[in-house]
């Protein structure tokens, strides 16, 4: 007998100035992106990855998909690091901010020198 793959499958929602990125493993939700729609820009307000199913790229899936939609957009986000538990109960703080910063660079985000708040990342298009 041969077990069923795994399905994982990305999904949206929208509310107004809002959008969602839903990312579930057989139907159960292990990770989400949420950005808001500012005019100028596009802000990633969280992006939380369930405890269980980190470390397998699932936040670089969920980000990557916002900047393959959004080629000539500027997007911007926090390289402050928080615990979603209103989310995962359980879950643990997400990466320290110089590995979050780290990570943003990756993906084209580079610190934004001209802004008050140290930890602001920005993609330009």
């Amino acid at each position: 007998m041969t077990a069923t793959p795994p399905t994982l499958r990305l999904t949206r929602e929208t509310d107004d100035n809002e959008l969602w990125l839903l990312l579930r493993l057989n139907g159960l939700l292990i990770g989400y992106l949420q950005v808001i729609d500012c005019g100028h820009e596009l802000w990633v307000m969280e992006i939380g990855v369930h405890p269980e199913h980190r470390g397998h790229g699932h936040g670089t899936r969920l980000l990557r998909a916002l900047l393959d939609e959004n080629p000539s957009a500027q997007i911007a986000g926090s390289c402050g690091s928080f615990a979603p538990d209103h989310v995962w109960r359980r879950a643990r703080t997400g990466m320290p901010d110089t590995a979050l910063a780290a990570w943003y660079e990756r993906h084209g985000f580079r610190p934004d020198r001209d802004d008050e708040d140290s930890r602001r990342m920005v993609r330009l298009p």
